[in-house]
């Protein structure tokens, strides 16, 4: 078995559930998608990290398949929701990284995402 880290619940989230969750920190995002990758991700490469990302996540922990946050909610209400889940699955859980990610050459990537335009 592969070596995991311990992950919040919120980073992982912030990963596989659309939508902003209460005390994501972009930090521990990011730092999710590096640890999962192996590769230190310039801005531009982050979406594809979390492309490739998320749907392992989910193999890795099924329960959090169906786990979205409330639409149109308050912080308070996120706040609620997010202490619900982790008092039902657990504030953090293990990681284990990607068995195979295709690095990129950063310049590369960012001239095919200047190629690509803006996303919005």
């Amino acid at each position: 078995m592969s070596e995991t880290r311990s992950v919040p619940l919120a980073d992982i989230l912030g990963v596989t559930a659309p939508g902003r969750l209460p005390r994501r920190r972009k930090d521990g995002r990011t730092a999710l998608l590096h640890w999962m990758t192996g590769a230190r991700l310039e801005p531009w490469q982050r979406q594809r990290a979390v492309d490739e990302c998320a749907p392992e996540l989910l193999r890795q922990h099924p329960v959090l398949c169906d786990l979205a946050p409330p639409p149109a909610a308050s912080d308070a209400r996120l706040a609620a929701w997010l202490g619900a889940a982790e008092r039902e699955i657990g504030s953090t859980l293990p990681v284990a990284p990607l068995a195979h990610w295709a690095g990129q050459d950063p310049a590369l990537a960012l001239s095919g995402h200047a190629a690509a335009g803006p996303t919005g």
